[in-house]
């Protein structure tokens, strides 16, 4: 992210407390989507929608669409895609031989983006606070970073007033006084229900659709006398691992930005279906003479799809250990 802050900020995450808290991580949601970094894709957001229903109360059941902000069903759901992502860019720093994703996209322009990605959700219990602070703790050399909402004991807090002034709430408990942020943007929900609306246009180059008109109280539902007989039950969209497995049997050994637009998917999901269709045997990755990390269907991918074989690529596999051949520099 481009606040200058941020790299001052404690590496487990920071917890955000106080009258104007809320307003607070409205603002950061607003700011990570407007993100714009030239040296780094633009940034996303995860949220969990217990959250977001905290931070935006009705307005978050009709958010705008836009790629960039990945609403989940539960906190757990959010960690378990961050998760992936955090295999996914250790894997891909490590090919590289780098040590971060800032120093992967300098060395390889070419390598599949890894946008920054912001964790935004509530301090949870004891159990779910250790996974956290291990995931973000990872997270900080991959540009996965988190802003939780309330006292957070395995990273720093500050209390932010209504005006969006902050002061620090345990001073600097992990040895580095943190950085004094000043003033934060504080936000209403109406404001960034405005601002996510504006960005999503800008990020689809398509307007939104207005909100849902809700039907007067005393209308609960159709008039059974004039409900059309034996309306058709709504078609489900397949399972997204299914649809990524698909377009891998369609497209041949693509990048998983490739299969994002493909299926109109956000890009951290389709790299953590892909990571999970790894994971299950049905998919690999290939390294094209370009440097690109590729996908592509396995046997048994091909198999579970009932797809014929494609014609075989002339790719080179990644290599997963380091390669004896060429001495390594020692790092200082």
């Amino acid at each position: 992210m481009t606040n200058p802050a941020a790299a001052a900020w404690p590496s487990s995450g920071l917890g955000l407390t106080g009258p104007g808290a809320e307003a607070a991580a409205r603002g950061f949601l607003a700011a990570a989507l407007a993100d714009n970094d030239p040296q780094a894709p633009p940034g996303h957001v995860v949220l969990p929608s217990s959250t977001a229903a905290t931070l935006l109360g009705a307005a978050a059941v009709t958010l705008p669409k836009t790629s960039r902000l990945i609403v989940t069903d539960d906190l757990a759901a959010a960690l378990a895609l961050l998760e992936r992502h955090v295999l996914q860019r250790s894997r891909l720093v490590y090919d590289h031989e780098v040590d971060t994703v800032a120093a992967m996209r300098v060395a390889d322009p070419h390598e599949e983006p890894t946008p920054p990605i912001l964790l935004l959700a509530d301090a949870a219990g004891s159990h779910e606070r250790a996974r956290i602070a291990a995931l973000l703790a990872q997270g900080q050399r991959l540009d996965i970073h988190g802003v939780l909402l309330g006292v957070w004991p395995a990273g720093d807090t500050i209390v932010v007033d209504s005006d969006g002034h902050t002061t620090s709430a345990d001073n600097g408990r992990h040895g580095q006084q943190l950085v004094d942020v000043g003033r934060l943007a504080v936000i209403t929900p109406t404001e960034t229900v405005a601002v996510i609306t504006t960005l999503a246009e800008a990020h689809t180059g398509m307007p939104q659709p207005p909100p849902p008109v809700e039907p007067p109280p005393h209308q609960t539902g159709p008039d059974p006398a004039t409900a059309a007989p034996d309306a058709p039950e709504p078609v489900l969209p397949p399972d997204d691992a299914g649809r990524v497995l698909a377009a891998l049997a369609e497209l041949g050994a693509v990048t998983a930005a490739t299969i994002a637009a493909h299926l109109d998917m956000p890009y951290p999901t389709a790299t953590a279906k892909l990571v999970g269709c790894e994971h299950d045997g049905h998919a690999e990755t290939l390294r094209a003479d370009t440097g690109q990390t590729l996908w592509q269907l396995t046997a048994p991918g091909m198999a579970a799809l009932g797809s014929p074989r494609p014609r075989p690529r002339r790719m080179r596999p990644v290599q997963r250990n380091p390669r004896p051949a060429s001495p390594r520099r020692s790092r200082q």
